[in-house]
């Protein structure tokens, strides 16, 4: 395989054919919270997770010993066991169990991505995740979730951290305009993401008070040392591959 890697940003799964490169290793980013919560839930213990799109085939997974997660527009489902709260899945409640999960973006970045290597990426495994695409060989798309399709401002931030450091090392390299524009973004929060993300986001500013305490577990970087892949339509730890 080539030695020099791409790297891109994808703003949203709306946009993924026109980013899509064959053989690449796609990078799904749901900051608040789907890829945050399927971290935090296989750090916990959790066999597998298998992201779903729609309610139905997420509840049908009952059948099969599966616990169920959903959430829409940010709030839980009522019929589901969780949400989408990084906080519910505790080991005491997850350890040993196999999870499906559905939410309003997240799981929908995974289903525009299948056929192809992906991971599940968040602040709260940043470094085992930049460790795990420096081992491998790929050209690289980080693939933001966005909200409904469109492009929202903190996996944006986040994918241009991922995408300013691997830059750093020499394999890599972009022709992308997308990585200005997350670098530039990034610039501008600062130290302070969440006070960024508030002040220039009226979605997230009114959802606050729902997601603070969601937040405040998301932007915790490197708390968890697990890298979710896909194998299939199930989510593993990479170290069993």
């Amino acid at each position: 395989m080539k030695s020099a890697r791409h790297v891109d940003i994808c703003f949203s799964p709306a946009l993924y054919t026109s980013y899509h490169r064959e053989g690449n290793l796609v990078v799904v980013i749901d900051l608040f919270r789907a890829t945050t919560a399927i971290v935090t839930a296989m750090a916990n213990g959790a066999k597998s997770i298998k992201p779903v799109g729609d309610i139905e085939s997420a509840l049908a997974c009952r059948e099969n010993g599966f616990v169920v997660a959903g959430e829409r527009n940010g709030d839980k489902l009522a019929e589901f066991d969780f949400g989408n709260s990084p906080l519910e899945f505790t080991s005491e409640v997850i350890h040993g169990k196999h999870l499906a999960i559905t939410t309003t973006n997240g799981t929908l970045a995974f289903a525009a991505a299948r056929g192809q290597d992906t991971i599940a990426a968040a602040l709260v495994n940043y470094r085992a995740v930049v460790q795990y695409i420096l081992s491998g060989k790929q050209d690289v798309l980080l693939l933001c979730s966005g909200w409904t399709n469109k492009m929202n401002i903190e996996d944006t931030l986040l994918a241009g951290k991922f995408a300013r450091e691997l830059l750093s090392y020499k394999p890599f390299y972009s022709s992308s305009d997308s990585i200005a524009i997350a670098e530039s973004m990034l610039d501008a929060a600062g130290d302070n993401w969440l006070k960024y993300i508030l002040e220039a986001s009226p979605r997230l500013k009114g959802k606050y008070e729902l997601l603070k305490a969601d937040m405040a577990w998301a932007m915790q970087e490197d708390m968890a040392s697990v890298v979710p892949r896909l194998k299939g339509d199930m989510l593993l730890p990479a170290s069993d591959f």
